[in-house]
């Protein structure tokens, strides 16, 4: 999905217009770009309209008209502190769950902008459990592996990732697949802001490392996958690495 700086309305718009093409397409869970209701660029934050609870009710709304999960990047206020996060809503529209971003990006000084989060955040449906990332949180292992531990079957990841770091977009989301025998699925940025390009290319991973789903660098879609815990279980039955971080917890604690 592409997002309008600042232009809150326009980017709602388009966004419930993905969900319902999402829905007819037979989703159940939605995933949202990072921060697509207002866009990424920071200096139309402080002159925007923004109303973070008319947001949070379209979000609602949607979820339960159209019986589904939301899981959705929204820029979160609360008083006067601002949150880059992630906002689940289950399909009666009420939030199961919100996660703050932890790992804040240095090079577009988001701490400037964000508090950063203190915890992960986890929710299950249908029997599938999921952990949630955003963005940056890919390049740190040790937090995907705190979704392991939790028992994690997916990971979703909200992004404004751009380009020239396609390959890292790429390696990274495999290597969280492969290493944690889960899920991976990422929803990216598409577009330019400030003169920054996404690379879009939002995909699904299975716990092989497989890309099963994937989008372009430029096309703002929707793309469906199924997916199954029965698979994350086959997957590491087959490939037993469980007793060794066992191991390995021993070795370096």
């Amino acid at each position: 999905m592409d997002c309008e700086p600042g232009d809150v309305t326009k980017n709602m718009e388009k966004a419930v217009g993905f969900l319902r093409k999402a829905k007819e397409k037979g989703a159940e869970l939605v995933l949202l770009p990072e921060l697509f209701n207002v866009g990424y660029d920071f200096s139309v934050y402080k002159t925007m309209t923004y109303d973070f609870e008319e947001t949070k009710k379209i979000l609602s709304d949607t979820a339960k008209e159209l019986n589904i999960h939301i899981v959705a990047g929204i820029l979160e206020k609360k008083e006067e502190w601002w949150y880059n996060s992630l906002l689940v809503f289950d399909n009666l529209g009420e939030i199961l769950t919100n996660y703050c971003k932890i790992n804040l990006f240095p090079l577009s000084y988001e701490e400037e902008i964000f508090i950063p989060g203190k915890k992960i955040a986890l929710f299950t449906m249908n029997g599938v459990r999921f952990g949630l990332m955003i963005c940056f949180d890919i390049r740190f292992p040790e937090l995907s592996r705190q979704y392991y531990k939790e028992k994690c079957d997916v990971m979703l990841v909200s992004s404004a990732f751009p380009f020239p770091r396609l390959d890292h977009w790429r390696t990274l989301l495999k290597s969280r697949a492969i290493e944690n025998q889960m899920y991976v699925i990422a929803a990216n940025r598409s577009g330019k802001d400030s003169g920054v390009t996404f690379l879009g290319n939002s995909c699904v991973i299975d716990p092989w490392g497989t890309v099963k789903a994937t989008a372009n660098e430029t096309e703002e879609t929707v793309i469906i996958h199924e997916i199954t815990s029965e698979n994350v279980n086959l997957v590491r039955n087959v490939m037993p690495v469980k007793d060794n971080f066992k191991r390995l917890n021993i070795l370096f604690k």
